[in-house]
Order: structure tokens, then sequence, then C-alpha cells
């Protein structure tokens, strides 16, 4: 589900993966799995940021209880 961009600005800070410049929400499990799939692909972030954020991402995704085993393995078509 998308946000609004009303919605978007309501979050806090801690809601996102790259907080200091509100990119990749990760309120809720969809947005979570979301900003996992897009970290590489966002434009804009340092090494150090893609990092911190893989970080943020999956410490997010353990308290909403996301099995995040598989995460790091390629994807079978």
């Amino acid at each position: 589900m998308s946000l609004t961009k009303e919605q978007r600005k309501a979050l806090p800070d801690t809601d996102f993966a790259v907080p200091s410049l509100r990119k990749m929400p990760i309120h809720d499990e969809t947005h979570v799995r979301l900003a996992w799939d897009m970290v590489d692909r966002t434009q804009g972030l340092s090494d150090e940021q893609r990092s911190e954020a893989r970080e943020r991402i999956l410490k997010r995704a353990d308290e909403l209880g996301i099995d995040t085993e598989d995460w790091d393995k390629p994807v079978k078509a």
C-alpha cells in the first residue's frame, strides 16, 4: 500500500531506513520488505548509508517478526 504525501510526512524519522534523508519508510511489513529490495538501487546513498540502512531494515524486520533468513540468497525464477 502506497503512502500518501501526508502519511509519509507524518512518519517520524525513526520510521525510515535512512532517517537523515527520510528515504525508504520501514513502518510496516510491506515497506520493510520493499526497503530491503530497494536499498541497493536507491540513488544518492553512500556505502555507509546503505550499510546502516540494511542494519535498520533488519532490526525493524526482527521487531515485526519477519523471517529474513533468505534475504541474502538469490531469488529463484
